[in-house]
């Protein structure tokens, strides 16, 4: 049947020694790479990846001298004065604060950056720079957006003609940085990560200035994800963040524009123009990102994109990461062959790296829901958190965009070094099987496209994805074996192929690949292999090919076993393709057809094998029976005080 993939590029990779400077090696390297695709079945969008704006800031994406043409001193943003954190991609002997990595789009570096970025023209018109071609001076927000999009056209150039490249992502996770902040003086605990060194925006400019601060200092709790331990005095020793041969002359960028400003006898940082990036600073008009700076740019990415490829690719485009689709995403900013292509994560399994019997609904608690309907216990209950969230996700793209514009979910996947790593230490992966396996349901549920996320093909268990600590890929070098250099040993039933994945019991699962009509419900159980798939039929065509639906159909489920199939009364014709892997299902006449599918004998996997609901709903009992114990404790000290 083969795959789709989303094939992941850094600006960093085409233009890392300077401005104007390409990687054509590189860009060589890909298009051999991609022009391989169509001899395997496989297609690819091709996404221009970022995390915390780069590398330099503590994630991935931009050159390192976006950062210094911004002003900023490589050598010491990530250090005292707090402007990054460094942790999770400095490499070996360095121990990673696992899910620390997202506080960094609060820090000074990233979000100055993607300020600069989207709107420096508006928020920061004393930044400017030499422009290469002309040798005038021009904003920063202009050369560094000219600059990404000459760099996508060269990717584009480069790629484009691939025959297995159907599209491209403008960005991964785009960030707003300060712009719409509402206060200088906090971020929102509910979207902005709170862990460890957790500095308001005002104070991170007081630090990147060179100034001792006295900052809060986060650390995990439950139920709430973490709360204030202490608070601590940094940058004791004065290092500045800005160097001083830059454009800002060393100087913070928003204290040039009179943003805040240093109170020599108190010490402490005083914020100047408390809703600056709020307000428009000349006009004072509400700023709403999106229409002012995201939909514009956007415009101007598509029509390069389809100047270059003739309007023959499709554009995956995402929101903000944990928001909905914004309801201003209107026809008119919505290019030619869009496709919406957000992420979800269960981020509470994320940030803790564990799962159990309990999942939380992240995403209800970030939007004022009550902590107790946020908890969902057991297996079935993983199945229904995930995929309320997933509805959540693509019914509000489906009021925003319309019903007929594609969503995928671009990004989504589980933590394999959960529980402690107890997959690696004592082969155990019963929890990930689960968890995954609410996961693939949920999307099943949405009838909604993915891309599963595997970052490292060279993932093993002691570094992981070997950047900040994640560990993702369902492919790990630990358990691969050896290269095929036979093309007998490339044989699709040759199980050694699969040696290296992870979680396959649940991974190669049935589902409707083509279907003459409209999905209305699909359901597969891992544990003995069944699965039920309802559609509807409005128009039934006369000629085979508009009658024929196709579910792909593992032969490793099918081998040795028979297949028992019943359609619930409804006038189906089925034959199964073991070679291609897909059961064809031919109906006639309108209406509801039903086909469950299970297996003779069946099925037999016991880590997903479904748990009694009694059992599943022990541990919330016992976590109420506490609640009420430490409930009537309180009740009688206060009646006992009363006495």
């Amino acid at each position: 049947m083969g795959a789709d993939i989303q094939f992941n590029v850094t600006w960093e990779a085409i233009e890392h020694e300077g401005p104007g400077k390409y990687d054509t090696e590189y860009l060589d390297y890909l298009q051999k790479l991609l022009s391989l695709l169509p001899e395997f079945g496989i297609v690819a969008f091709v996404s221009l990846h970022q995390d915390v704006w780069s590398r330099y800031s503590g994630g991935s994406g931009a050159p390192a001298w976006t950062l210094e043409l911004a002003g900023f001193d490589l050598g010491t943003i990530g250090g005292e004065c707090g402007a990054a954190y460094l942790g999770g991609v400095q490499g070996s002997g360095v121990e990673v604060d696992r899910g620390r990595w997202p506080t960094g789009y609060q820090k000074l570096a990233a979000s100055t950056m993607a300020t600069l970025f989207w709107a420096g023209s508006t928020f920061a018109p004393k930044l400017r720079v030499k422009d290469r071609t002309s040798g005038e001076l021009v904003n920063i927000q202009d050369f560094l957006q000219d600059h990404f999009l000459d760099a996508f056209d060269q990717l584009v150039r480069a790629v484009g003609d691939c025959k297995g490249v159907v599209g491209f992502e403008l960005m991964n996770e785009p960030h707003r940085g300060y712009v719409s902040i509402p206060s200088l003086h906090s971020f929102d605990y509910n979207t902005d990560l709170h862990l460890h060194d957790t500095p308001n925006a005002l104070q991170s400019f007081a630090l990147g200035a060179g100034h001792a601060v006295r900052i809060p200092h986060y650390v995990r709790s439950w139920p709430w994800p973490t709360r204030i331990g202490k608070h601590v005095l940094r940058n004791e020793q004065g290092v500045k963040a800005w160097r001083g041969d830059g454009p800002t002359q060393g100087k913070c960028v928003w204290e040039m524009h009179g943003v805040w400003g240093w109170d020599i006898k108190k010490h402490e940082p005083v914020p100047l123009r408390e809703h600056y990036f709020e307000r428009h600073p000349d006009t004072g008009a509400k700023i709403e990102w999106h229409e002012e700076f995201f939909y514009p740019f956007i415009k101007r990415w598509a029509s390069r994109v389809h100047e270059l490829t003739g309007n023959s690719k499709m554009l995956f485009l995402e929101a903000i990461p944990n928001e909905f689709c914004p309801k201003s995403w209107t026809l008119e900013n919505q290019p030619h062959k869009m496709v919406f292509a957000p992420h979800w994560y269960d981020l509470n399994a994320l940030f803790s790296k564990e799962f159990g019997s309990m999942s939380v609904n992240v995403q209800g608690l970030s939007r004022g829901m009550f902590i107790l309907r946020a908890l969902y216990w057991g297996h079935s209950g993983a199945r229904e958190n995930y995929t309320l969230q997933i509805r959540n996700i693509t019914e509000n793209a489906r009021k925003s965009l319309s019903r007929s514009r594609p969503t995928i979910i671009g990004e989504c996947g589980i933590p394999m070094d959960m529980n402690h790593g107890e997959g690696f230490k004592i082969e155990s992966y019963k929890w990930h099987l689960r968890m995954m396996d609410a996961l693939m349901t949920s999307l099943e549920q949405n009838f909604v496209g993915f891309t599963l996320w595997n970052y490292n093909p060279l993932n093993d268990d002691a570094h992981g994805d070997s950047w900040n600590g994640e560990n993702f890929s369902w492919f790990s070098q630990s358990r691969a074996g050896s290269h095929f250099s036979s093309p007998a040993a490339l044989v699709q039933s040759n199980k050694a192929l699969d040696t290296g994945a992870r979680l396959l019991p649940v991974l190669v699962r049935p589902y409707p690949a083509k279907v003459a009509g409209y999905p209305v419900k699909f359901i597969y159980e891992p544990f003995d292999g069944s699965f039920e798939f309802v559609y509807t039929v409005l128009n039934s065509g006369t000629s085979m090919r508009a009658r024929e639906t196709e579910v792909f159909l593992p032969a490793e489920l099918a081998l040795d076993r028979r297949l028992v199939i019943e359609s619930g009364g409804s006038d189906l014709e089925c034959l199964y393709d073991p070679m291609r892997q897909t059961l064809f299902v031919v109906h006639s006449g309108e209406g509801v057809k039903t086909l469950k599918v299970s297996f003779d004998p069946p099925l037999h996997n016991k880590l997903v094998e479904p748990t009694p609901r009694w059992l599943q709903l022990l541990p919330m009992w016992f976590a109420l029976g506490i609640c009420a114990l430490i409930l009537s404790l309180i009740v009688l000290r206060w009646a006992a005080s009363k006495q």
